[in-house]
């Protein structure tokens, strides 16, 4: 899930996007954008074609997004809270 902000810094227009999804927050159900990403890459994995979610986040998390399982389901995983660190393995 990638904000608005920064999916038009990149040069994707969220408003126009075709596919839309339902998603439920803390407060309401509301439909988003669902936008393809000619490329996407995070925790040094990648992903080609790679469907995003577009929602803006409160403003004081100051994150642009967030990864979910259907990006790291793709590899081995391993998040050890303790030490702050996340490994992905094919």
């Amino acid at each position: 899930m990638l904000s608005y902000i920064f999916l038009r810094a990149i040069g994707y227009e969220p408003d126009a996007a075709r596919d839309r999804t339902e998603i439920i927050t803390a407060s309401r159900s509301e439909t988003i954008p669902v936008i393809r990403v000619e490329r996407f890459r995070a925790l040094g994995k990648e992903c080609l074609n790679f469907p995003l979610l577009c929602h803006n986040l409160p403003a004081g998390l100051h994150v642009d997004g967030l990864l979910g399982l259907d990006f790291v389901r793709r590899c081995r995983s391993n998040l050890d809270f303790i030490s702050g660190f996340i490994t992905l393995r094919q």
